[in-house]
């Protein structure tokens, strides 16, 4: 049944009227490929029959177009016009005559001469001749099809184009009467609206049944091999834009054709007159045929193509979201030579775009490989969201691949968030020795530290003194673990550890050359685990750079190492995030401070005692709070942290805080009674120094001198230079004298420095100011507390003046740390 061909059939009828007649013509049908011409030809013939008529029937073929009247020749039975032309005029004087050629355009030229010769002979004559052809000159000799039509009487044509969207939907419905209109939709899409190409997928999809795939899936092996059959010399040009994505580049069409540019027109405008290519950007009418042409390519033809093109359209400058719908609509994304190059498109592109590009490609038909790399990428993208799907992806992966060892070290990061570090420390304790290894056992234990004796490390286990370094060891002061003979990883880890023992010694002059082999040790640190070792590693030693006022070393290894910005809500992140709240604070980021040091106490209080490291937030959030005007909050703070205190150290370290935050006389006492205990180390200097501060502030000036004084002597003995400057300036604005080595070149602040440099070299206090972000104001007091440290008359003299720290003067105390590559 012809599906919204009436008008067409109509005009088909009345012209077997006129012929009967006696008034014979000529009718064109012309359209497309499988738009249905053929099936016009039949209406009119078997409507001939039931009217009586005599009717001859032949049709062209691309294999015979070179053999000489051979469309003639079924005609009459001869490969003679004169033949054709008297045989249908012997006819017609007994019955109206129908001469039917189908597909004309596949006619030899001798036919095409014959039946031109018979066209101008039917007028008067009851002879009809219906030829069916394809528009233009998508085939055929173009001269003589043009003769063939030119100066006839009363000349006819049937155009036959794409069905209409009703007449489409009719199609659907009578063969699957129950589908959707998203399907339907589906069907006209994929088809063009085709009526030969509608048909076959059809009967695809009635073949399969309830097995209803997406229709993309349906690709008839008839349309394979109708196109081949049709197409002929324009088969490569065809195949190489099925290859590539629409509109391409003419060069890369022509190289993927192996053709000339000019070749690759020509082809491309007798594709756009058999109705397959849109006319002006090419790209197929229908993406069935497309689909088609691919299915029919040999396989590792279509694999060299597609590579072939995806090469193209790298070098264009397409995305990883454009290589990956490229590569997925050629239909060999499950080849496995297109595995490596898919992986590849995905590792370089953008970090928002990866995760959205894995579950495309998963959800696609993908080799056994290819599927196991994408799991396991997939797994890495979501395992900080998402731990629980990503070592269900990792262990699909692993299935696929038959071997779950080469997945070990990704099932035990995601066992490790789960909270399942016995399950994580087995499945590494049964891989050979590496540093990627000891990465990973260092971060379990330290979540863990019962794993430590549980692994049998060869690092001296003990009670986890809460400290972040990563492996729950406790190196003593001096050292009775040397770092050498662990591996470089280990050896970091513990130097980092020994910077915590020595800060809390207050012995921060040997911290300082800890720190300095630390960063040698982390420098050499590569590769995936890098981010890491430095979550575990770097919250003692920014300690201990933040008290030596190594402000810029501390910031530029937080930046180096990705570390700066947001961090994942995970129990390691806490110690780091309390660090880096010190070094903002310290650094004159207070707003930047309050936010890491309330996250880190928000973690701690939400993880509680499985939290293996519970850094003291609450000692730097007080501060902080207090530059930021929130005197009501940190004052809260102070009291949960003398609430909580165990031990008279965590007393007094309590009272000092609440004295900080209430102030005045109350404050006053309180932070005499925090140091009356005679609490030794870092906490004793900061108490003994904030209580000279506070006495200042409530006219008390003699006692906060000698307050001061003692705290700037001590400070300055432990090498706790960000202390001793502190506490030094309050001494001298409560007009004490500042002793030792506050003054020379090592006494100058790292902003000093900054601005006597700069005042050095010419600058003006207003360019000063913009360069370093800050006021003229504080350009000018920074300038003044450099004259007054050097010794100095003013800025003339600065030029000649050394700047640079000597040994125990120096603004950080170490050589600067270098990145690794």
């Amino acid at each position: 049944m012809l599906f919204g061909r009436a008008a067409e059939l109509r005009t088909v009828a009345r012209w077997l009227s006129e012929i009967a007649g006696h008034r014979g013509s000529v009718l064109g049908v012309v359209g497309e490929m499988g738009a249905g011409k053929t099936a016009v030809s039949r209406f009119a013939a078997a409507t001939a029959e039931r009217r009586g008529f005599r009717v001859l029937h032949a049709g062209g073929s691309p294999y015979e177009s070179t053999a000489a009247g051979q469309l003639v020749r079924r005609l009459c039975g001869a490969a003679d016009r004169e033949e054709l032309h008297r045989r249908v005029l012997a006819e017609s004087r007994s019955t109206p005559v129908l001469v039917v050629v189908d597909d004309l355009h596949w006619s030899d030229p001798e036919s095409l001469t014959a039946l031109a010769f018979l066209a101008r002979r039917v007028a008067g004559l009851p002879v009809g001749l219906l030829v069916c052809r394809l528009p233009g000159g998508a085939a055929g000799d173009p001269v003589l099809l043009a003769e063939l039509f030119r100066d006839l009487p009363a000349p006819a044509r049937v155009e036959l184009g794409a069905l209409a969207d009703a007449a489409a939907d009719e199609v659907i419905t009578a063969t699957l009467p129950a589908a959707p209109p998203a399907v339907r939709a589906d069907l006209r899409r994929w088809t063009g609206n085709n009526p030969n190409l509608l048909g076959e997928v059809l009967s695809v999809l009635v073949r399969w049944g309830e097995r209803l795939p997406e229709v993309s899936d349906a690709v008839p092996a008839g349309v394979s091999a109708w196109l081949l059959r049709q197409l002929g010399a324009d088969l490569p040009v065809a195949r190489a834009l099925a290859v590539l994505p629409a509109d391409p580049d003419p060069e890369a069409l022509a190289a993927l054709a192996e053709l000339p540019v000019f070749a690759v027109g020509l082809a491309l405008g007798r594709l756009v007159g058999l109705g397959l290519v849109r006319p002006g950007r090419p790209a197929f009418r229908q993406p069935v045929v497309r689909a088609a042409l691919l299915d029919a390519m040999p396989p590792a033809e279509r694999v060299r193509l597609v590579l072939a093109g995806a090469g193209a359209l790298r070098r264009a400058g397409a995305d990883g979201r454009d290589l990956v719908a490229y590569l997925l609509a050629s239909r060999v994304a499950d080849h496995p030579a297109v595995g490596e190059p898919l992986v590849r498109v995905v590792r370089s592109a953008r970090p928002a775009d990866r995760a959205g590009l894995l579950r495309t490609l998963l959800a696609h038909r993908l080799s056994a490989p290819a599927r196991a790399e994408f799991l396991r990428l997939l797994a890495a993208e979501e395992l900080d969201r998402s731990p629980t799907a990503a070592l269900a992806r990792l262990d699909e992966a692993a299935r696929l691949a038959g071997d779950r060892r080469s997945f070990a070290f990704e099932r035990a990061r995601a066992l490790h968030r789960l909270d399942r570090g016995g399950e994580a420390a087995r499945v590494l304790q049964a891989e050979p020795w590496s540093e990627r290894r000891d990465a990973l056992l260092a971060v379990l234990v330290a979540e863990d530290p019962e794993l430590a004796v549980a692994g049998g490390f060869p690092l001296r286990p003990a009670r986890s003194a809460g400290t972040p370094a990563g492996w729950a060891v406790r190196a003593a002061a001096v050292g009775d673990v040397p770092p050498c003979d662990q591996g470089p990883l280990r050896s970091a880890l513990v130097c980092a550890q020994r910077v915590e023992e020595l800060l809390a010694a207050a012995r921060l002059d040997d911290a300082a050359t800890t720190v300095t082999a630390a960063l040698a040790l982390l420098s050499a640190v590569a590769g995936r685990d890098r981010r890491t070792v430095f979550v575990a590693a770097l919250p003692p030693l920014v300690d201990a750079l933040v008290e030596r006022n190594g402000f810029d070393t501390a910031t530029r290894l937080l930046a180096s190492s990705g570390l700066a910005g947001a961090l994942p809500a995970r129990l390691h992140h806490v110690a780091l995030l309390a660090s880096r709240g010190r070094l903002r604070h310290a650094s004159g980021d207070v707003r930047g401070a309050v936010a890491d040091l309330l996250r880190c106490g928000r973690q701690v209080a939400r993880w509680g005692e499985r939290a293996p490291h519970r850094p003291p937030w609450r000692v730097f959030a007080v501060p902080a709070l207090l530059d930021a005007g929130r005197r009501t909050a940190a004052r809260a703070l102070a009291e949960a942290e003398l609430a909580q205190a165990r031990d008279p150290a965590d007393r007094a370290r309590g009272l000092r805080l609440l004295g900080q935050a209430l102030g005045g006389v109350e404050g006053v006492r309180l932070l005499a009674e925090a140091t009356s205990g005679g609490v030794a180390g870092l906490e004793g200097i900061t108490a003994l120094g904030e209580h000279g501060r506070l006495l200042a502030r409530v006219g008390r000036v003699r006692a906060a001198r000698a307050r001061l004084k003692d705290a700037c002597l001590l400070a300055e003995k432990a090498g706790a230079w960000r202390l001793r400057d502190l506490f030094a300036a309050e001494l001298r604005e409560s007009g004490g004298r500042v002793r030792g080595t506050v003054s020379g070149p090592g006494a100058l602040t790292a902003g000093e420095r900054r601005a006597a440099r700069l005042a050095a070299a010419g600058r003006t206090n207003r360019e000063i100011a913009e360069q370093l972000f800050v006021t003229r104001r504080a350009v000018e007091m920074h300038l003044t507390q450099v004259y007054r440290k050097l010794g100095i008359a003013g800025r003339r003299e600065l030029a000649g003046a050394s700047l640079d720290s000597d040994s125990r003067g120096r603004a950080e105390g170490m050589p600067p740390y270098v990145e690794s590559t």
